[in-house]
């Protein structure tokens, strides 16, 4: 009898061996059911054991793998910032190297400008004095032929018995032969000399663009390199310091 009616009419009810209320078994029933008095559901049931340990697992696992993830991005992107900074840094060293040697070469052919306008220039100084001499040469020939032809004429007043080839006549005539060729060579050495003084200015001319030119050019590429310089001592290049 202390153990309670446990007739057939009740056996599927747990009996109260230890005393204790019914009221406190339903309510253990009903936590572990998820239910509520009345049979209802009262929400999700409470996580068991097992299910909280699975679900750390695969919180935990899935971070893991966003983590991984993360890191290989991070190192693909290192990576590919490295790879464009090297290239960078090559472009950069050959952009300095280029300039540097198209400078060199420029001044090289500004030197090789500059002394062959010096040769132009003496020449040009030269070729003036000697047309400068040959036309005053030609000038005082030009004054001496008359002078020549009159002699001869004044000799032919001679009486006609004395009017003979002597020296003096031959003299006279192989001089107004001789002023007149000389006064002939003068004049096209002359000219000749005319046409190299305007082809000398022409070289000058072109020689003196040439090296403006090539001045404007180097100011360019100075400035330029200096520029790829300083980039190159922003992205640390061997460059900077060569």
């Amino acid at each position: 009898e202390r153990m309670g009616d446990f007739t057939p009419s009740n056996q599927g009810q747990v009996p109260n061996m230890l005393g204790f209320g019914g009221d406190i078994l339903d309510g253990a029933d009903r936590y572990m059911s998820g239910r509520s008095v009345d049979g209802n559901a009262t929400g999700t049931p409470p996580t068991m054991p097992h299910q909280w340990q699975r679900n750390t697992k695969n919180l935990v696992d899935s971070s893991m793998k966003a983590q991984m993830l993360s890191t290989q991005q991070r190192v693909m992107s290192f990576g590919t910032q490295r790879t464009v900074d090297e290239k960078i840094i090559s472009i950069n060293q050959q952009s300095t190297s280029a300039l540097r040697r198209n400078i060199a070469e420029c001044e090289a052919l500004k030197i090789r400008a500059e002394k062959q306008l010096e040769f132009v220039l003496r020449e040009t100084s030269l070729v003036e004095d000697e047309l400068h001499l040959g036309e005053g040469l030609t000038e005082k020939l030009k004054e001496l032929q008359p002078c020549i032809e009159e002699a001869i004429a004044v000799r032919r007043r001679r009486p006609p018995r004395e009017q003979t080839r002597d020296a003096v006549e031959r003299a006279l005539n192989e001089q107004l032969v001789g002023c007149k060729h000389s006064i002939r060579k003068l004049v096209a050495s002359c000219d000749e000399f005319r046409k190299d003084l305007a082809q000398l200015k022409a070289c000058r001319q072109k020689l003196e663009e040439d090296i403006e030119t090539k001045n404007h050019a180097l100011d360019v590429d100075r400035e330029a390199l200096q520029l790829e310089l300083g980039y190159a001592t922003g992205l640390g290049s061997p460059a900077a310091s060569a």
